[in-house]
């Protein structure tokens, strides 16, 4: 089981090692994608976690005992080919590679499995093809 998770806590919590524990402790897989701490100490951490149902439950209980908010994001967004130019401007600011020119017909393609959520390639494209 695979899911994109953001994590928000507050400043108190930001001491705490929890992608540390989260590895240890339920045997998760993470990769850290974005990771930001305000000047009030709160902080946001956005990562690919991954094992096993039971373990990822756990996990979550984990969180929410320690004061952290976890929401699953589901990083969709819609390219509408009909106004689509095909420019590739999208592509050079998809830090992931989600945003691809097709090799064979230089045509926009998604990858969404790719795909981290900073949403960058909607506020880039001339003609607005791209949306949540």
């Amino acid at each position: 089981m695979k899911n994109k998770i953001l994590l928000t806590f507050p400043g108190d919590v930001t001491n705490t090692p929890i992608a540390y524990d989260l590895v240890k402790k339920y045997d998760l897989r993470i990769n850290i994608l974005r990771a930001s701490i305000n000047y009030n100490m709160k902080g946001s951490l956005l990562m690919d976690v991954e094992g096993t149902p039971e373990n990822m439950e756990n996990a979550i209980k984990y969180l929410q005992d320690e004061g952290i908010n976890a929401d699953f994001i589901h990083p969709i967004i819609k390219i509408d080919h009909d106004t689509c130019v095909d420019c590739g401007l999208c592509t050079s600011v998809c830090v992931s590679g989600a945003l691809i020119l097709s090799p064979d017909d230089f045509a926009l393609e998604f990858l969404q499995d790719k795909c981290v959520g900073c949403n960058l390639c909607i506020n880039v494209c001339p003609t607005k093809s791209i949306s949540i």
